[in-house]
């Protein structure tokens, strides 16, 4: 299965600042930032989706349920949500965080 450009692609760039179709834009770089300070990037996390080396399985809930629930809050919450839970968003920081 290919995430880079389904919800995670979508969900990353909503976060990171950007407008991928995920909804509105969060005018905060606060979860950029969170992502930014664990050392990961863009490009990084691409890298590691694009070789297939993580595997991302369904998330618990939908990215509009976790959207909703804490968008209006900020980006940094998106992020904590997404990160909270054991969602592809944790597993794949989870996996990146273990790798040299």
């Amino acid at each position: 299965m290919s995430v880079g450009g389904g919800e995670f692609g979508r969900v990353a760039g909503f976060v990171s600042g950007g407008n991928s179709g995920a909804g509105p834009w969060l005018p905060d770089t606060a979860g950029g930032a969170l992502l930014a300070g664990r050392g990961l990037d863009y490009a990084r996390v691409h890298a590691v989706l694009d070789a297939g080396e993580v595997s991302l399985p369904a998330d618990p809930r939908s990215v509009e349920a976790y959207l909703a629930a804490v968008a209006a809050q900020g980006t940094e919450q998106v992020v904590r949500a997404l990160l909270e839970e054991v969602t592809r968003a944790r597993r794949l920081v989870e996996a990146m965080e273990r790798r040299p």
